[in-house]
């Protein structure tokens, strides 16, 4: 082959290779580009269903404490809601509403929180706002019971520590 032959070949050669360089840089563009929607869709997706599962959450928390109130004053039990405001932000650490639910049977006070899960900072809360009732009431407090399909190890850590009652399974309450 003929020097001209093979200059001309390798000019050719030069040529696709420029186009096969713009083409993957181009497409090294398009995948960051791809990258960057997709870390955008990931972000928004999980925020709008932490939202929805949040407001699930609350909802069958809401509902299965109505139910239990009901269920409980039928068999005989006092069940009511003590709601009432901290002004001097003991519980939260600013003025806040305070809610819990209080069982009594036969003079003793069981206090109820219901929890779509349980972790160890909701165990805290929880002892705070049972602390705060039988400040505000003077009602002594025989048990502390936290009522949640879900709770994390820690949370049950802290639970036995404070005297908490930790129901994952209703079978387990007595």
């Amino acid at each position: 082959m003929p020097y001209e032959e093979l200059a001309a070949a390798q000019a050719r050669t030069e040529v696709r290779l420029d186009r096969l360089i713009g083409a993957v840089e181009a497409l090294a563009e398009a995948q960051k580009r791809m990258q960057d929607e997709l870390t955008l869709f990931r972000r928004t997706f999980q925020a709008q269903v932490g939202g929805l599962g949040a407001r699930w959450g609350l909802q069958t928390e809401e509902a299965f404490q109505h139910g239990i109130r009901t269920i409980l004053n039928e068999v005989g039990f006092t069940a009511e809601r003590f709601l009432t405001w901290d002004t001097s932000g003991e519980v939260f650490g600013h003025p806040e509403q305070v809610e819990l639910d209080v069982v009594v049977q036969n003079g003793k006070v069981i206090v109820v929180e219901i929890k779509s899960a349980l972790d160890r900072a909701n165990t805290y809360l929880f002892n705070r706002k049972v602390e705060f009732y039988t400040r505000q009431t003077g009602h002594q407090v025989d048990r502390k019971v936290v009522v949640a399909p879900y709770a994390d190890e820690r949370a049950k850590e802290v639970a036995q520590r404070l005297g908490i009652e930790v129901c994952t399974d209703v079978a387990e309450f007595k």
